[in-house]
């Protein structure tokens, strides 16, 4: 693999440091886990591959991240890991307007300040849905 496109070993990426901090807790074998990501690139190879071991071995937790844009889709690899995550239970979901607008006031304000869209964010956001869509295929 292009060595351009490997996080650097000592950068986590926000995936592994959630794992990380998971594991920590000391996960209970006999309690259910429901985790919701709002992440701006869906995961790299190396953290999906990293999740998809997690969930395999965590049956008890489930994951869905909703992403604003596919990382490096356009590569079989990227695609054969996103693949592989969902198959392990992952459900990914691509961000429209609502849910830009949901994080807006849930985690940066949430006094209702005005959320300001950008231009072609439908127009984007369809674009990597039907991206997805034909990923799963």
């Amino acid at each position: 693999m292009d060595r351009a496109l490997q996080p650097s070993p000592f950068r986590l990426h926000a995936e592994l440091r959630f794992l990380s901090w998971l594991h920590d807790t000391c996960l209970c074998p006999y309690e259910y886990y429901q985790v919701t990501w709002y992440m701006s690139w869906s995961p790299c190879v190396e953290c999906a591959e990293e999740l998809t071991t997690f969930l395999a071995g965590h049956r008890n937790v489930t994951l869905t991240i909703y992403v604003a844009r596919l990382y490096y889709h356009q590569f079989p690899v990227y695609k054969n890991r996103l693949q592989a995550l969902i198959k392990k239970g992952a459900t990914v979901k691509v961000m429209f307007f609502r849910d830009f607008l949901y994080c807006w006031r849930r985690f940066v304000y949430n006094d209702f300040k005005r959320f300001y869209d950008w231009p072609n964010l439908h127009k984007n956001s369809l674009h990597y849905y039907k991206t997805l869509q034909h990923i799963l295929e």
